[in-house]
């Protein structure tokens, strides 16, 4: 091999790293589990704008889902431009050798509510949000 991988070697190493492709896997009601979060890198008019954001990932599709308030930067930015960029780094004891991250390179899709996808990207997201604050409840 020349040291590119196929795309299904691919799909399976960002979903190993994203959420657990065993989980994936082994449940097919698994679509989703997990939040990241991302640097996501939009431009307009020659001005540049990095955010950080939460992304879910559809683990059947390999879309990525985010919510956002309506009036951010960043939305007047895709509206106006949709090509992006999102940076994944995840810990590592070693830096130098063991980072797992992914860089992606892509166009931005707006969805609300009455656009084709919404449903289905709401469907993937607000498990997450649930999940998430649960796990973080509160505890005196």
């Amino acid at each position: 091999m020349n040291g590119q991988r196929t795309l299904e070697e691919l799909r399976g190493a960002i979903l190993n790293q994203q959420v657990g492709y065993a989980k994936v896997r082994s449940t097919p009601s698994n679509r989703y589990k997990s939040r990241k979060l991302f640097v996501l890198a939009t431009s307009h008019n020659n001005k540049l704008l990095a955010t950080i954001i939460e992304f879910v990932i559809d683990c059947k599709t390999m879309n990525l889902y985010a919510m956002s308030e309506r009036q951010g930067e960043k939305l007047f930015h895709m509206n106006e431009n949709n090509q992006v960029s999102l940076a994944y780094v995840g810990p590592a004891e070693n830096y130098f050798r063991d980072t797992p991250g992914v860089q992606i390179v892509g166009k931005a899709q707006l969805l609300s509510g009455k656009d084709p996808g919404f449903e289905e990207g709401l469907e993937i997201y607000l498990p997450t949000i649930i999940t998430c604050c649960l796990n973080h409840a509160y505890r005196p």
